[in-house]
């Protein structure tokens, strides 16, 4: 969606406070006659920009993070026979660490003033242990109540039911064999708009900048399990793979949960594979791109198996003294919350935009 502002006359832009200014691409100022910049205390500093952090701009705010697992078919290029055009349906893992700031001012007079920020990273693995695509996308929205509180209502256009937000999405410059060892090599997340974001495999901190560390444990270790086992990370977590397991188990290369796979063997005797089916679905079909206008809930099931939350909910909340109080809970709901309603709204745009093009 693009917008252009034409004023025939003086434009004069005053804010209070900082003024950051972020784009995907590139930012281009021109005037035709004198360009002028004054820095009056710091000067003008060319240096590396700060990262994209908007909710650090507001008095409070609060973050929520927590990593799911779910397994889905898509069609993929099988680059490495060397045919670029060809493609088939693959078992594939999806990892996704979702994670949401939500920034206050307790003092604001408006009836939305809960800012939300709600990143969800996602890399797919296929069953040779591979990392095939991903990439991250950010959904922003303002709501009337608190995450947890009762009868939260998410902010509307008009008097009508459509939710206000804005989906970004950021996909990673690499796929196949370079994303693989991008991410397993060089620990890096390296995004097609230039972001880079470091994984340190193995870090136990819940630290809101470790976002990208708990994740890259969970992703190397379905590679390893599903090159090692070739099934479905996310079904090596259910009930039903036990049996599957015990055969693989009879020939000379075991495969044991508790040592192979630790972080699953820890989901898995917390909450037994348990779905979150509802509260996250509407959000990941549609940006899996797995669901059509016309396919019925039958079919979406055999596309898609999960969601299963993997680790617990990571909270941290600021106090009036601006200071975290650190604790983990087990309410999905702190990072899922209008998933359903967001997940309804996406489809619609797109039925919509499809529509226009045709």
């Amino acid at each position: 969606m693009s917008r252009i502002r034409i004023v025939k006359g003086k434009y004069t832009k005053i804010t209070g406070g900082d003024h950051l200014m972020f784009s995907d691409g590139n930012i281009i100022s021109s005037a035709g006659e004198k360009y002028q910049e004054l820095g009056e205390e710091g000067g003008i500093v060319f240096d590396d920009p700060k990262v994209y952090e908007p909710w650090k701009s507001h008095p409070r705010y609060d973050w929520y993070q927590c990593v799911f697992g779910h397994t889905t078919n898509k069609k993929m290029p099988i680059t490495d026979l060397g045919v670029s055009n060809f493609n088939v349906e693959m078992c594939l893992t999806g990892i996704t660490s979702i994670i949401r700031f939500e920034a206050y001012d307790l003092n604001s007079t408006d009836k939305y003033k809960f800012h939300n920020w709600v990143y969800l990273l996602n890399i797919y693995i296929n069953n040779r242990g591979e990392l095939v695509e991903g990439g991250m996308d950010l959904i922003t929205y303002k709501t009337d109540r608190k995450i947890g509180s009762q009868e939260r209502n998410i902010e509307k256009s008009g008097n009508s039911d459509k939710a206000i937000f804005q989906r970004t999405r950021y996909d990673l410059k690499s796929k196949g064999k370079d994303l693989h060892d991008e991410v397993i090599l060089d620990h890096k997340l390296i995004f097609s708009n230039g972001m880079k974001r470091n994984i340190n495999f193995g870090t136990k901190t819940t630290e809101s900048h470790m976002f990208y560390d708990i994740f890259g444990d969970f992703v190397k270790e379905v590679s390893r399990l599903n090159r090692r086992a070739d099934i479905s990370y996310v079904f090596a977590g259910t009930e039903s793979a036990e049996s599957f397991l015990s055969k693989i188990n009879e020939t000379a290369d075991k495969i044991a949960l508790e040592v192979d796979s630790p972080l699953l063997a820890n989901s898995f005797d917390k909450y037994k594979g348990a779905s979150i089916f509802k509260e996250i679905f509407g959000v990941l079909s549609y940006l899996t791109g797995i669901i059509d206008d016309g396919q019925v809930l039958a079919d979406r099931v055999r596309k898609i198996r999960g969601p299963i939350q993997l680790t617990n909910v990571q909270c941290a909340r600021m106090n009036e003294s601006k200071e975290f109080l650190k604790f983990t809970d087990d309410k999905i709901y702190f990072v899922t919350s209008e998933f359903e309603l967001l997940g309804e709204t996406l489809q619609k745009t797109r039925k919509k935009k499809t529509q226009s093009d045709e």
